[in-house]
């Protein structure tokens, strides 16, 4: 049994959720003209409105209702790119409902007034303050349009007196829920801004949490993460995972020959270059000062060293205008991590490469294999192009 109720909700109910809150909506409005109608017949078995004028209005209300859930079932609405719950177009239905209904209700027309105010409340949380302001202006003008027509030419006509307070009590009601309305809208508009402001807040919290202010690359505690994350991979998949670590050469004599702005660029470019040179997959990051970890996932040592080549070559064909047109180079250290063994480990292993690298010559890379290695080989190195600085 529940298995059939499903699938009539699934043929009756669409299964986009923004589409099933607009048809929380239509229901309830439906619910209201169901009721609506009931108290028309009600009106007719009293004597005080025709039955063929109700119908006609009850026909239109049930028009009005299948056709929005046509348009919502079918998701219509969602392909014409403005109003996707089309609310001005279902409030200002509803309002010439009421204005139709207060036209041929006769004695109990006072009533719908009640009705038109209740129909422009919807205004005041789904539309801007403008709108909910033109509304409610085509709302009374057509109130009042329909009381002129039926004191001058009504059978019988309505007394002009009554349909004079009639009005005022209307543009009341209306224009209250219009000010209720630019006053919702005010305050929804500030959310709105201070939503997106707390937004932008948290984003630029999480790109000081995670990058380095000056190269936008990881920082260290967010690499630290990374690494863990891509440890705990590698150990299931059995993959080699390979880290680095690059030292820039003679930094310091760059600092104090050409100033720290001159430093700043060179990281910066530095970072650029690497990200270049290195696979989409290597995740590169700053480690400390000038020194950048590199993390390389499902890669054996010997292609570690083919990448780390490669940033070489790269940095040779990238003169950097702040010190004079130079080019900069890196000593780095490169090992594999093994399953099981502790981070802190194996970056302290690629750090001593880097330092044999830096006391080797500088402008190279040595490789570190891990000591646990099955017939690991001895420690290499690899030459960058045009040997040292």
């Amino acid at each position: 049994m529940s298995a059939i109720s499903n699938a009539l909700i699934s043929l009756l109910v669409p299964a986009d959720r923004g589409q099933r809150v607009r048809m929380r909506v239509w229901g309830a409005s439906v619910v209201g003209y169901l009721l609506y109608g009931g108290v028309q017949m009600v009106e007719v078995a009293l004597g005080l409105l025709d039955r063929g004028v109700s119908n006609a209005l009850i026909a239109a209300m049930a028009l009005k209702s299948l056709a929005f859930y046509g348009i919502y079932r079918s998701g219509i609405n969602k392909r014409l790119g403005l109003d996707n719950a089309l609310t001005v177009l279902q409030i200002g239905l509803g309002c010439v409902l009421s204005v139709w209904s207060y036209a041929v209700t006769g004695p109990a027309r006072g009533a719908i007034l009640m009705v038109l105010a209740s129909a422009l409340m919807y205004s005041m949380f789904a539309l801007a303050p403008r709108q909910a302001r033109a509304l409610a202006v085509a709302a009374l003008s057509g109130l009042g349009a329909v009381m002129v027509l039926r004191t001058q030419w009504g059978t019988p006509p309505y007394p002009w007196r009554l349909e004079l307070v009639h009005f005022l009590f209307a543009a009341i009601g209306v224009w209250t829920v219009a000010a209720l309305a630019g006053q919702v809208g005010a305050m929804q508009a500030k959310l709105r801004r201070q939503a997106q402001e707390l937004k932008e807040a948290m984003a630029r919290l999480s790109l000081v949490a995670t990058r380095d202010e000056l190269t936008r690359l990881h920082n260290r505690r967010h690499l630290t993460e990374l690494m863990t994350i891509a440890a705990r991979q590698h150990e299931r998949t059995g993959a080699t995972m390979c880290i680095a670590l690059l030292d820039i050469d003679l930094f310091k004599s760059i600092n104090d020959r050409y100033g720290h702005a001159a430093g700043d660029l060179v990281l910066q470019r530095f970072a650029t270059v690497a990200q270049q040179a290195l696979r989409s997959s290597d995740l590169v990051g700053r480690w400390g000062g000038e020194e950048f970890l590199v993390l390389l996932p499902e890669t054996p040592l010997a292609e570690a060293a083919t990448a780390l080549q490669r940033l070489h070559q790269r940095l040779t064909e990238e003169p950097i205008e702040a010190i004079a047109g130079q080019r900069v180079s890196f000593s780095g250290g490169v090992t594999a991590w093994l399953p099981g063994e502790a981070l802190e480990a194996t970056t302290e292993r690629a750090d001593q490469a880097m330092y044999a690298a830096k006391t080797g010559g500088r402008n190279r890379t040595v490789l570190r294999p891990p000591p646990a290695a099955e017939h690991a080989p001895q420690a290499a190195t690899v030459h960058a192009p045009g040997g040292s600085p």
